[in-house]
């Protein structure tokens, strides 16, 4: 609701000592927008009165984006986002969100009478309840979160008498935390029955998906080639191609492939649901390709196969790509960034996840996006800032060799697309090869629809628990780059410095009562030589320990260890010029990342062979999970 004259949400009656004796009543989700307080000198966004014992304000979003003009007297006072009038009881507001600018984030008046309280402060308070039984009647406000200026105070609740604990106040520009991220993108509608909405679990907890609506929340427009295409939500462009197809195949681009046949329509059902899809035929340098478009009630698909197989498709040595810079070698799907909506100023926002240790990029409109060479196999969402329309894009099948990027090498297009499809380092593809890519919508906010969308690819990939793997599903300790114990190209602070503080963290995790069930081990803990802890054996370093794993796991009582690797040393006992079983492949001496320092890898044919080696060793020492770290830089030094 936006723009109401006076209060939008209203409970109760009576004044002072009138009590309505109601009770257990429940503002829950709601998205309140731009108050005026025209009407009146008082109000607020949610108001109440009189006496509502266990009731409740929550998770609501309460924002006031302009300094709107007030009338009738009010002095310019901007009007409150929660206003408990006289008499008013029972109530807890928590959970909420509260952005803009406000008289107060919540205000009360402290009338007279058998349920009001005076500035003595009498509390807690007492009141009829359903029929007549005495009931709590205080006033509780917190675990709010409060973004933006409050002209009564500084801080704190306009009302004497009242519980105010656990509120965070986050400074103007600062990114919301995720608890109340979670809240700003479930309130609003939600397109499900009343019931369904009665209380909504706190933020920590799962909130499955509301059911969608009845018509597609997403629709692809498609031209005739089959090259061009608009992706309207709700009947709103956000995304279109760029109108052709191109594909590196034979060593080569084909920035115009053309169609070999006309349009096939079609329709079926698979995991993701029904659908109705039409297909098309290419052909480019004696390579056949077949493209489709199918439409679902929640997303579009889009698949690109090679049913005979293509070579030279290794697109990323076509031209000067260094580094993590990527170059699909197709554009199947592709988005320009100059849609309808993405030129709309605030009107889409886009994440991703890629680039050097995945990092998340939050860019609040689409059309500033501007990453040359960021590429990323994970999904790409965009979502609209003003009424929680999500779309998440993703790689449907053939997850290890997708890729996406938004790059201003490529030979096409404006360097401002995104563009989808097989990795640019595969120098074949095989007959049959399919890669499809998923455009996911929801309405409920970010969180929902990438549930939403997780359910899909869970559906499609017959995926639905996830493996058993004690790193993901129990609480850890790393000693990671950065963390605090972290040991590494330095002598130890005292003998044997690793057993006993991994001892003394056991021992105070457990006297807290922290279930920490495993601890990873970083690029200090094994014998190692040279610069950037290249291991020589995946044995622990006696520099830091002088008892085995398998011993210190018994002492500290946990389930296990999770230990990283990198590189190779050069002088490492596993290859077969230092008296091991297996051939390295040339060196590394990149400088720039690795100081000089000279390091190996497997050959392909003895990599099985080492690794088998390696990770038995790791196992006999209660290894439950290893990290193979730098293998992108040893492959770009390599190839």
């Amino acid at each position: 609701m936006t723009s109401h004259e006076y209060t939008c949400i209203s409970l109760g009656w009576g004044w002072g000592s009138t009590g309505c004796r109601r009770g257990n009543n429940h503002v829950v989700a709601n998205r309140l927008e731009n108050p005026a307080r025209k009407r009146c000198c008082d109000g607020g966004e949610v108001y109440t009165l009189g006496p509502q014992p266990k009731s409740t304000i929550e998770r609501n979003l309460l924002i006031r984006h302009d300094a709107i003009p007030n009338e009738l007297g009010t002095g310019g006072v901007p009007p409150n986002a929660i206003y408990h009038d006289n008499g008013s009881g029972g109530w807890t507001d928590k959970w909420n969100v509260i952005m803009g600018t406000w008289n107060d984030f919540c205000a009360f008046n402290p009338t007279g009478g058998l349920y009001g309280l005076d500035k003595r402060g009498f509390s807690p308070r007492v009141c009829p309840g359903k029929d007549g039984q005495q009931a709590d009647c205080s006033i509780h406000y917190e675990h709010n979160w409060l973004q933006g200026s409050f002209a009564s105070r500084a801080g704190g609740a306009k009302f004497w008498g009242v519980n105010v604990s656990n509120n965070s106040f986050v400074p103007a520009g600062a990114t919301l935390p995720p608890a109340a991220q979670a809240v700003l993108a479930a309130a609003g509608p939600r397109y499900a029955a009343a019931p369904t909405l009665k209380r909504w679990p706190p933020p920590q907890t799962h909130v499955s998906a509301a059911p969608a609506p009845s018509k597609p929340t997403i629709f692809a427009d498609v031209g005739q080639n089959g090259a061009a295409y608009r992706l309207l939500v709700d009947g709103e462009e956000w995304m279109r191609s760029s109108g052709s197809l191109a594909v590196y195949t034979s060593s080569a681009w084909d920035l115009n492939v053309q169609s070999a046949g006309s349009a096939e329509q079609f329709s079926g059902s698979d995991s993701v649901g029904e659908y109705n899809a039409t297909r098309w035929t290419w052909q480019t340098r004696g390579v056949r390709l077949v493209t489709s478009i199918r439409q679902y009630q929640e997303a579009v698909v889009f698949s690109l196969q090679y049913p005979d197989g293509a070579k030279g498709t290794a697109a990323k040595t076509s031209a000067n790509f260094t580094g993590h810079s990527a170059c699909p070698s197709a554009n199947f799907p592709s988005f320009s960034g100059l849609s309808n909506k993405a030129q709309k100023p605030g009107s889409l926002g886009y994440i991703s996840w890629g680039g050097n240790m995945c990092n998340h990029s939050n860019v609040p409109l689409l059309a500033s996006v501007n990453e040359p060479g960021v590429d990323t196999g994970g999904p790409i969402v965009l979502y609209d800032h003003h009424n929680g329309s999500t779309v998440v894009v993703s790689s449907l099948t053939q997850f290890m060799t997708a890729q996406s990027t938004i790059n201003q090498q490529l030979p096409f297009g404006d360097g401002n697309e995104a563009v989808f499809g097989p990795g640019g380092e595969l120098v074949e593809l095989p007959p049959g090869f399919t890669q499809e890519h998923i455009v996911y919508c929801g309405r409920h906010g970010i969180t929902q629809t990438m549930l939403g969308w997780g359910a899909r690819l869970r559906s499609a990939t017959g995926n639905v628990q996830r493996i058993h793997d004690q790193t993901l599903t129990k609480l850890g300790a790393w000693t990671d780059h950065g963390a605090y114990f972290y040991f590494f190209q330095s002598a130890p602070p005292f003998p044997h410095a690793a057993n006993v503080v991994l001892q003394e963290l056991a021992d105070y995790y457990r006297s807290v009562q922290l279930p920490v069930s495993y601890y990873q081990l970083d690029a200090w803990w094994y014998a190692q030589g040279g610069y950037n802890a290249c291991l020589q054996r995946f044995t622990p370093n006696g520099r830091w320990f002088n008892t085995s794993l398998q011993a210190l796991q018994t002492s500290m009582n946990i389930s296990g260890w999770s230990l990283y690797h990198s590189y190779f040393c050069h002088d490492s006992p596993y290859w077969k010029a230092n008296g091991g079983n297996y051939t390295p492949v040339g060196t590394n001496n990149n400088a720039s990342n690795m100081t000089g320092s000279i390091y190996n890898l497997p050959s392909a044919e003895s990599s099985e062979a080492l690794y088998t080696e390696v990770f038995t060793e790791g196992l006999a020492q209660g290894m439950i999970g290893t990290e193979l770290d730098y293998e992108h830089v040893d492959w770009d030094s390599k190839q």
